[in-house]
């Protein structure tokens, strides 16, 4: 053992071979040992001048050696070299941005997993999907990364993770993958798994505990969130990463802020504002701030909240650090507080900046749905993958009976046909569903804000009323009950371009209403239209007037004039005839 161990810590310097001689190389498991032994006392915590040498002499050691089992062992130590210095100097990697150094990790893997017969050597097959599987997540590219590590999932549930020589870890992997694409059930199963292999590792402890915090989070089972966040928190601080030490506290803050919590809030938020600030992470800046200006508003301390959205809107204007979900969330809180103000006109501008941003959310959510969707189509394709391979081995096994064998293709072939048909009308009807859903929000938005804008031009003419009580005994009272009338003029309930895009909506919301209107009466006017659409929404008659710019009698005699054209008489509900429309 000592022999062994010694050639270990020379390899690299003295010309020995990393890869212990008394190591069978039929033996997988061995293999992977070593790979991993190597790894551990060569390169992990190695001086980086050290470590460059030996990662030099390893490419050479593999270049040179004739067993292929050998060299995938000596490819995946220098990958895993390579993915780790990648991710200190670079935390924030994107796939689309990959230095030599990033593409030359995929290439090592691939080479790795390209040497290794999957019949011959499962073990080592699925290890090396994995690896690849996790670097290509860690680099961006999710769908191609989350296809090799379900692939690896499902050959790892027949061989046992218990094989691997980090069982932990991989769980980790896994679950967290699970959790990133909220099936957070599944990925709670997974990390609990890894929760059984204890480690003395502060980071595996931070990764760990983090992932079943944001989980927890997830299923808005906050205590439990604030339980494994804690953890963290504490394992953050073992490995002193201030970076890290502000991001939990947090996810923290978040989940006290949930529970009502708020002064408990208020301490982990301030912290994670202040590190974050000083790391100059201004986008997770104005998160935390976001979330304190909440507080105080939860609180009713209105002055502190409008203080701290002003701190975000300059951090937005200085950094351009913010996302449409920002933006949606800023405004929003912006117009609540400036109607809690009685500051209608403020309320307004910022009520239309919401309503800006949360069409472009609605956006981003339907892009995120698309990519929720490749994960479990990659998913679903590695599972099937998997059952191919198994359905091959029998047919190998069985080969002396080819009537049976032609039989169990076929039954696969249609089964996958009849799974996938299923599938996709699956998917096609939940997104349609989706749409559905979607747009039925939007159209209440802008109904509400339509209301909205109705209530605040009451609101005007009521101090026009006021102002001209007020002005009654004074000569010169014109250019101000002019101007108050000029405001209100320049408030503009729906224009033309915000009409077409409520328009759609109700057609989606109410399947092709105004197309099978148009056709039930072709002799209606846009605007009877109009006022027919309104009806149908249950907007009253003062609301009809507000956003048609008519008076309520003019309502009055629109609906008339459209009662004729409909031919119903004065006794018929009007919105009874055009429900059936």
């Amino acid at each position: 053992m000592t022999i062994v161990l010694l050639t270990f810590f020379v390899a690299g310097t003295s010309g020995k071979n990393f890869f212990p001689q008394d190591v069978s190389v039929t033996n997988e498991k061995a293999v992977l040992a070593a790979s991993r032994k190597i790894y551990g006392e060569q390169f992990l915590n190695a001086d980086s001048l050290v470590a460059e040498k030996r990662f030099q002499a390893l490419i050479a050691e593999a270049e040179d050696t004739r067993s292929s089992v050998v060299k995938a062992g000596l490819l995946g130590i220098a990958a895993d070299f390579l993915l780790k210095k990648d991710f200190v100097l670079n935390p924030a990697f994107s796939y689309e941005t990959l230095t030599t150094d990033s593409a030359q990790v995929i290439h090592y893997y691939e080479e790795a997993l390209k040497l290794n017969d999957p019949k011959k050597y499962p073990l080592l097959n699925a290890y090396f999907q994995y690896r690849i599987g996790n670097a290509l997540y860690k680099y961006g590219n999710f769908q191609k990364g989350v296809s090799f590590l379900f692939a690896a999932n499902a050959a790892l549930e027949d061989i046992g993770v218990d094989q691997l020589p980090d069982p932990g870890a991989y769980l980790l992997c896994i679950g967290s993958t699970y959790c990133d694409y909220h099936d957070c059930e599944k990925g709670l199963y997974y990390l609990h798994a890894a929760q059984k292999y204890t480690s003395s590792d502060p980071k595996f402890v931070y990764e760990l505990n983090g992932n079943f915090g944001l989980a927890y989070f997830k299923q808005r089972q906050y205590d439990s969130s604030i339980f494994y966040s804690q953890k963290a928190l504490a394992a953050a601080y073992a490995m002193k990463d201030t970076a890290e030490v502000g991001s939990v506290n947090g996810n923290i803050g978040a989940a006290y802020f949930e529970l009502k919590e708020y002064k408990k809030a208020l301490e982990h938020l301030r912290q994670d504002y202040q590190i974050s600030s000083s790391r100059s992470s201004w986008a997770s800046a104005c998160g935390s701030m976001f979330f304190i200006a909440q507080v105080y508003d939860q609180l009713g301390d209105i002055t502190s909240a409008q203080r701290c959205l002003d701190t975000m809107q300059h951090l937005f204007e200085t950094y351009n650090c913010n996302t449409n979900n920002g933006f949606f969330s800023f405004y929003a809180l912006r117009t609540k507080l400036y109607r809690e103000t009685e500051n209608y006109e403020k309320a307004l501008v910022m009520n239309d900046s919401f309503l800006k941003y949360s069409d472009l959310l609605l956006r981003d959510k339907t892009s995120a749905m698309l990519k929720e969707a490749e994960f479990k189509t990659a998913r679903d394709l590695a599972e099937t993958k998997m059952r191919l391979a198994e359905d091959q081995r029998k047919r190998q096994v069985l080969f002396r009976n080819a009537i049976i064998i032609v039989a169990i293709l076929v039954i696969v072939i249609i089964a996958q046909y009849l799974y996938r048909l299923r599938q996709k009308q699956k998917a096609e009807r939940a997104l349609l569903t989706a749409e559905l859903k979607n747009a039925e929000k939007q159209l209440a938005i802008y109904i509400e804000s339509l209301r909205e804008k109705t209530k605040l031009l009451e609101q005007l003419d009521l101090q026009i009323t006021e102002s001209d009580e007020a002005l009654a005994t004074q000569e010169n009272d014109g250019p101000e009950k002019q101007e108050a009338l000029n405001r209100i003029k320049n408030v503009v309930l729906i224009t033309d371009e915000a009409w077409k895009e409520f328009t759609g909506l109700v057609n989606l919301v109410h399947k092709d209403f105004l197309s099978n209107l148009k056709v039930k009466y072709p002799n209606l006017t846009p605007g009877d239209i109009r006022l027919l659409t309104l009806v149908k929404l249950d907007f009253s008659r003062q609301e009809m007037a507000a956003t048609l710019g008519i008076s309520p009698d003019s309502v009055k005699k629109a609906r008339q004039r459209v009662r004729k054209k409909l031919d119903i008489d004065e006794a018929t509900d009007i919105k009874m005839v055009i429900s059936s429309v």
